[in-house]
Order: C-alpha cells, then sequence, then structure tokens
C-alpha cells in the first residue's frame, strides 16, 4: 500500500491562488467526453461566461455568517441608542454638549 503524500499550501500559494480566481474568474472542470477540439473550447467559452453568475455553498454561508454580523451589531447600536434616549428623557442621565 503506497503512502501518498500531501503537500500543504502556504500562505503564498493560497494568495496567489486567490488572486488567480480575481483575476481570471474560477477555473471550471471540463466532463471528459469525446468533444473536438472547437466543441471542447465553445464548452469552455461558456462554462466561463456561466461561472461569473454559480455561487458556491461557501460563498453563501459566509454570506449569511456576515449578514448575521451585521444584524447584530445594527441592533445592539439602535438598542443603545433607544436606551439612552429613555435614560435622558427621565433625567437620569444629564449630557450637556454645550
Amino acid at each position: 500500500m503506497a503512502l501518498h503524500q500531501i503537500k500543504k499550501q502556504s500562505d503564498l500559494d493560497k494568495r496567489l491562488k486567490l488572486i488567480r480566481q480575481q483575476i481570471y474568474g474560477r477555473e471550471t472542470v471540463l466532463s471528459k467526453t469525446g468533444l473536438t477540439s472547437q466543441n471542447h473550447y465553445q464548452a469552455a467559452v461558456e462554462d466561463k461566461k456561466n461561472a461569473k453568475y454559480m455561487i458556491s455553498n461557501v460563498e453563501i454561508g459566509n454570506f449569511y455568517q456576515d449578514l448575521f454580523k451585521i444584524g447584530i451589531f445594527a441592533s445592539l447600536a439602535i438598542g443603545s441608542q433607544v436606551i439612552l434616549f429613555i435614560l435622558m428623557k427621565n433625567h437620569v442621565l444629564n449630557l450637556n454638549f454645550f
């Protein structure tokens, strides 16, 4: 039984991969069917066009996490403003700015 050694990606490799994805878009994997070179080129062009609109599950998960964090921080900000308003209205807290 052969041992397979998996090379760990360094930070530089990860950054380069991310930059390549941002510049050239996501690489698509074509199925190994009997396509001629012209059909292969057209399929690659179509996949590149469709790749712009394809969103992976990881990106969607990150989007929901970011949206959740934004909601928490917005609720904290609005809640603290409401508490400050109530305290100032009942003369518990007196802030003289001028």
